[in-house]
């Protein structure tokens, strides 16, 4: 085949500007490898234009594609048809078309835009990449999809590092895998390592009952670990968990969480707070400000301690929570305070321990130990165990005193209405008479004398909060005496002691 002079001449002047710019040129020069057919550009002054087989190369790259314009002096190239940038072994850009400057290293692709690596394959409608620090970019909608897993990433804004692997999406991103499903405003995906960065509002599905909300978090989709923070919440059938910051693993059944923890029980109606949480399985513990707040339909359970576990057991149907140091509890208007406590959700009881006590109102209640019994949410029953004491104040000196070994109230509508008093039983109370203040016409009450009663059982009934009968099983060993009479050291049974101090604020009101 007989070459074309003109076409000869134009090869030879090229080759000999190449040769002599070579030597000069910074490290990301154009070079021309190879091309079918070398002339030049009408479209482009000072370009030359390739035709088939087109090769070219600079330090980092190699570029191929069916037509180009390179003007070798600007150092920039326009590249047509099954165009394709290679980058090492590990990286492969293919497109319809390509502009790529060599000054700055940067090209932009148009049209039927792929990226491959080993791992994973990304289309779009163009791309913008730097070739300097091995980034690409796009800003009109792509599609990630791994070839060995069923992953596939979708968002309207993006970018990828070939050096780090790493896929960076904004706007509308979508992630779906056959065991989870994310949507995010922003996302990061590490292909090597195979971690979901969360970087904006996002929702994680891991399935059709579990749901993670959360602005903040990284999801290690190989050891199904996540951890979340920025309301942070996790969502299922039955629970919600809120927090500052939280820490799951579905294929475990484990969860951490750190500072204002919630827990929101919908099937009980219970909400479950602490600053820590560790959850195991169907076990809880909640540690600093914990807290379990039961909603009933006329007043809520409140019980807050230092440490609280819970464990469910007998397939869900029972849940046992211990409390321990510091214990608060409060059910409408009665609040107590102790060292330890049990609750039974299921058997509806509560046991006090270590240094137990109860306030309504001017009523202070104690005892070794403390068992309370509830019965469609509300308090039935106090039962008091060894050293059972129940103080009620008319004023700061004078209180209507109940002693025994063990003492049983009967309550209704958060007020007592009836006392069994049992083994070494004692009360002494003051027989009060009212009559009308002259000057307002109110009801004033006067105490008029101490009864002081011994008994082996003694049973007391109430009327608006006060002793209004008192019976008894044996022979009474007692005394009346006058208010008058009554001395200071006689006001008091043996085991008095007036703790108002230890009464803690309400929960409620917080």
């Amino acid at each position: 085949m007989k070459l074309n002079p003109n076409i000869l001449k134009t090869a030879l002047l090229l080759s000999a500007i190449f040769l002599t710019d070579i030597c000069i040129s910074q490290s990301n020069q154009i070079e021309l490898v190879h091309t079918d057919k070398l002339t030049n550009s009408i479209l482009f002054p000072g370009a030359a234009k390739t035709v088939g087989n087109v090769h070219f190369k600079t330090t980092a790259l190699d570029m191929f594609c069916d037509s180009a314009f390179y003007h070798q002096t600007e150092n920039w190239l326009r590249a047509y048809g099954r165009v394709q940038i290679n980058q090492g072994d590990t990286l492969n850009l293919f497109s319809d078309s390509l502009y790529f400057d060599g000054n700055t290293n940067i090209g932009v692709l148009q049209s039927n835009v792929r990226i491959r690596d080993n791992l994973y394959k990304m289309t779009t409608d163009s791309l913008k990449f730097n070739a300097t620090k091995s980034i690409a970019y796009y800003t009109n909608w792509a599609t990630i999809k791994s070839s060995q897993q069923n992953i596939v990433l979708k968002s309207i804004i993006g970018s990828y590092n070939s050096l780090t692997k790493t896929f960076l999406f904004k706007d509308s991103v979508t992630l779906n895998h056959p065991d989870y499903n994310v949507k995010s405003d922003t996302l990061e995906f590490n292909s090597l390592t195979e971690q979901v960065f969360i970087h904006g509002p996002s929702i994680i599905k891991l399935d059709t009952s579990t749901t993670i909300y959360c602005k903040k978090g990284v999801y290690d989709t190989k050891t199904d670990e996540i951890s979340i923070w920025n309301h942070a919440i996790i969502e299922n059938k039955n629970q919600i968990i809120e927090g500052d910051s939280l820490f799951f693993n579905q294929k475990t059944d484990f969860a951490e969480g750190f500072k204002d923890i919630s827990i929101i029980d919908t099937i009980n109606q219970l909400t479950l707070k602490s600053n820590y949480l560790l959850k195991e399985k169907d076990d809880l513990t909640l540690i600093d400000h914990a807290q379990i707040i039961k909603y009933g339909s006329e007043d809520t359970l409140v019980l807050q301690a230092d440490t609280i576990f819970q464990s469910k057991s007998a397939g869900l149907k029972s849940t046992e929570n211990i409390a321990y140091s510091n214990v608060i509890i409060e059910k409408g208007e009665i609040i107590g305070v102790c060292d330890s406590m049990y609750f039974n959700e299921n058997d509806s009881i509560i046991k006090m321990l270590e240094l137990p006590i109860l306030w309504r109102e001017n009523t202070e209640i104690k005892a070794d130990s403390i068992l309370i019994t509830l019965f469609d949410d509300q308090i039935e029953a106090l039962n008091l165990y060894q050293n059972a004491f129940i103080s009620m104040s008319h004023d700061s000196i004078h209180f209507d005193q109940l002693s025994g070994k063990f003492i049983k109230a009967y309550i209704d509508s958060g007020k007592i209405k009836k006392i069994n008093i049992i083994d070494n039983a004692e009360t002494l109370y003051f027989v009060s008479e009212t009559t009308k203040d002259s000057v307002t016409g109110e009801d004033v009450k006067t105490l008029k004398g101490a009864n002081y009663m011994i008994s082996s059982e003694i049973f007391i009934r109430f009327k608006n909060s006060e002793i209004h009968k008192i019976s008894v099983i044996d022979d009474t060993d007692g005394n009346f005496d006058s208010i008058k009479k009554n001395k200071f050291e006689s006001l008091y049974l043996k085991k008095f002691k007036w703790e108002i101090i230890r009464r803690p604020d309400s929960l409620l009101i917080k």
